[in-house]
């Protein structure tokens, strides 16, 4: 039996907005496969079950934020097999500065003459 596993390609998403990514694999006849996923390496999400062929697995990922960017691959371990992994999908977030408190202002007071009455023309 083909043993394979595909996932959503490199994404590019807004800060704040939901994302989902998709994995697909195909199960051998009289088998099950559990899919999980890993971001960064790190395990996340939840792991399914399944038996049917191919078997879609897919990551929520709400709210996201400029932390959650990074590598994201999905796993397909089969009972007597092991496990196969999908190539790591890049996801890129883009943050926009949403309060003022991110900001850093320079404090550095600037020095302006003071200007007399008959310094204007």
């Amino acid at each position: 039996a083909v043993v394979s596993t595909q996932s959503t390609g490199n994404t590019t998403i807004s800060e704040n907005t939901d994302h989902i990514l998709y994995c697909a694999a195909s199960v051998p006849l009289e088998s099950t496969v559990i899919i999980s996923w890993t971001h960064n390496g790190q395990p996340v999400g939840e792991r399914t079950q399944s038996s049917t062929n191919p078997t879609i697995g897919t990551l929520h990922l709400p709210n996201m934020s400029p932390s959650a960017a990074g590598l994201y691959a999905c796993h397909a371990t089969y009972l007597d097999i092991g496990t196969q992994t999908s190539e790591a999908a890049v996801v890129t977030v883009l943050g926009f500065i949403s309060q003022p408190s991110d900001v850093v202002l320079d404090n550095r007071k600037h020095h302006h003459p003071e200007l007399r009455d008959n310094d204007w023309f």
